[in-house]
């Protein structure tokens, strides 16, 4: 039988799921309202204290879990625990920008693990770290339920694997977004920073060639001679992509590609 958890842990556990600054707001005005109570004083800030080191350290191995994810495979995702896996979902949205509050993981969470906020709006997820079987309809209607009972914005399911048919039907129908594992790795490779410096730096890079083209060496067309002007692909299967087009073009309608 597990040691029973006291009450002071479990604040200390509650104030390490608050974000850091608020834990230690939360110690310094706890300590100006409980003067004159001695215990209460020096307790309370200290449990808020404790809470925020704890907040600070979940926060560096959630970017740590991130880390492992967007530079591994479908495997590095499906291996992690059930909790590891709640943990990434929070900083994969945590970086697009939301607000992320945890329910504690312990099972009486409701039929969601996070609560999503962003711009006044609540999102609650629910995270299902199952390998071999797809979440089903159940799981989806649990969730619509507990949006509608808090009047949540809205929800996702996230699962590292694939959701029934009747489950996606079913979300369609309601409202309730879901992730699967495909639409999970998608999102880390969106909103990874690592990715993102590097597509900066290649915009970078391709805005310096741009704006530097007179001081290359030019190129000729190869049809009429003329210089060639880099030009960016507007439309069609190539839309997006640089080429060199003739700087007489609609007359001379020579490219050539580029890289």
């Amino acid at each position: 039988m597990g040691r029973r958890r006291s009450s002071f842990d479990g604040f200390m556990e509650y104030a390490s799921r608050l974000p850091w600054g608020i834990s230690i707001a939360l110690a310094i005005l706890s300590f100006v309202l409980m003067h004159g109570v001695p215990i209460l004083q020096f307790l309370l800030p200290a449990g808020f204290l404790i809470g925020a080191a704890g907040s600070i350290l979940r926060r560096s191995q959630s970017h740590t879990l991130f880390n492992q994810a967007a530079a591994g495979t479908h495997r590095a995702i499906a291996d992690m625990s059930w909790g590891k896996f709640e943990r990434l979902v929070g900083e994969a949205f945590r970086l697009k920008g939301y607000d992320i509050s945890e329910t504690g993981g312990d099972g009486s969470d409701g039929g969601y693990d996070l609560v999503l906020t962003k711009d006044g709006a609540r999102l609650l997820v629910q995270c299902k770290h199952w390998r071999t079987q797809s979440v089903g309809v159940p799981v989806v209607r649990e969730l619509y339920g507990v949006i509608t009972a808090q009047g949540a914005a809205g929800g996702l399911v996230v699962t590292c694997g694939r959701f029934t048919r009747e489950a996606r039907l079913f979300a369609q129908d309601c409202g309730v977004e879901l992730l699967d594992g495909d639409g999970l790795r998608t999102l880390i490779r969106e909103v990874d920073p690592n990715k993102t410096e590097e597509l900066n730096h290649s915009l970078d890079h391709a805005s310096f060639l741009q704006s530097n083209e007179s001081a290359l060496s030019p190129i000729y067309c190869p049809n009429c001679g003329s210089v060639m002007k880099r030009r960016v692909a507007g439309r069609g299967a190539k839309a997006g992509q640089p080429f060199w087009g003739c700087s007489r073009y609609p007359s001379c309608r020579a490219i050539v590609p580029i890289g």
